[in-house]
């Protein structure tokens, strides 16, 4: 019998406008839930362009924040373990000097609209909600402005999210309204798949990437086991590993031999908005507090920054399996 997938809708917390909610994707043998959830930040007028990693100011945004293998228990799914830690699915970008990207979870990223679907029927995002996902449409409209500079927006982010079987797709826009610096790095999306599991880090769950290029060939091959739960000793930072550097590639495949866990997911430059010699892709193993991921990221832009009027399109794609 095919497996269908769910959404269940939150409550909203903290006095937010909007509620968090889970997409329960058929995964083989489990399901995959995405979990999207609304996070809102305020402005600190005090962080100055240059300063501020990793502070999630100026934001009002929903994002998948991570994803899980669950089993189904009824109306209910239980987690079994984590198998995308969080990162940013949309979009991330970061001007020469500036402090900090922006972006999803970097912040600097507002909601302008947002609207929840199943086929023609509009589902509340403030009241709670349990049912079959068919004809699934999330739609989220946002301005993105310049590192701790609210008052000058860089470009318009839109996204939509559907449902093809188990493949989660996301259409993405990006329209420059002003000028960029020069850019450091843009990432459009990134995968962060578990290499281990953190709630028990003897657990293997990915051994092996595979990155391929927009012609499908395979680009590059890695094999994570050797990592565990520490990096260089001497390291300083976040204390990550880079492999794969520069790999002209936009989807990536990371499985385990043993595990049965096998993480897909890239990107489709639509119209040639994106050029090719702007594509590159890294692989870091990351070793921060229960991080332990392969994060692969889809580098689309670095140096001369983009002007305005520049239009970016991609579409995403994100597929989870796990076999028994």
């Amino acid at each position: 019998m095919e497996q269908k997938s769910y959404i269940r809708i939150y409550e909203p917390e903290g006095g937010f406008p909007y509620g968090d909610f889970s997409l329960f994707v058929p995964a083989g043998d489990a399901y995959a839930e995405y979990r999207f959830v609304y996070e809102q930040n305020p402005i600190k007028p005090d962080l100055p362009f240059n300063k501020g990693p990793n502070d999630p100011a100026n934001r009002s945004f929903y994002r998948i924040k991570s994803a899980w293998i669950v089993r189904q228990d009824g109306e209910w799914f239980v987690p079994m373990f984590r198998a995308l830690q969080t990162g940013e699915i949309g979009l991330a970008l970061r001007e020469q000097g500036a402090g900090d990207f922006v972006g999803g979870l970097h912040g600097d990223e507002n909601i302008t609209e947002v609207s929840l679907w199943l086929g023609d029927r509009q589902l509340s995002l403030d009241e709670p909600f349990f049912g079959c996902a068919d004809g699934f449409r999330f739609v989220e409209s946002s301005k993105i402005s310049r590192c701790n500079t609210p008052d000058h927006i860089l470009m318009l982010h839109d996204q939509t999210y559907t449902l093809d079987g188990s493949t989660l797709k996301l259409a993405q826009s990006v329209k420059w309204v002003n000028d960029a610096m020069d850019i450091q790095s843009a990432f459009m999306p990134m995968l962060t798949v578990q290499r281990l599991n953190p709630d028990n880090t003897s657990q293997i769950l990915t051994d092996t990437v595979e990155l391929y290029a927009p012609d499908g060939s395979l680009a590059g091959s890695f094999d994570t086991s050797p990592y565990g739960t520490e990096g260089d000793p001497n390291a300083k930072g976040d204390n990550t590993i880079p492999a794969l550097r520069d790999t002209y590639a936009t989807s990536a495949k990371v499985y385990g031999k043993n595990s049965g866990i096998c993480v897909e997911g890239g990107y489709t430059v639509l119209d040639n908005s994106i050029p090719q010699d702007q594509i590159r892709t890294n692989l870091l193993m990351r070793f921060m507090p229960h991080t332990y991921d392969n994060k692969i990221y889809f580098r689309i832009c670095a140096g001369p920054g983009p002007k305005a009027g520049t239009h970016w399109k991609s579409d995403v794609f994100y597929r989870i399996t796990y076999r028994k």
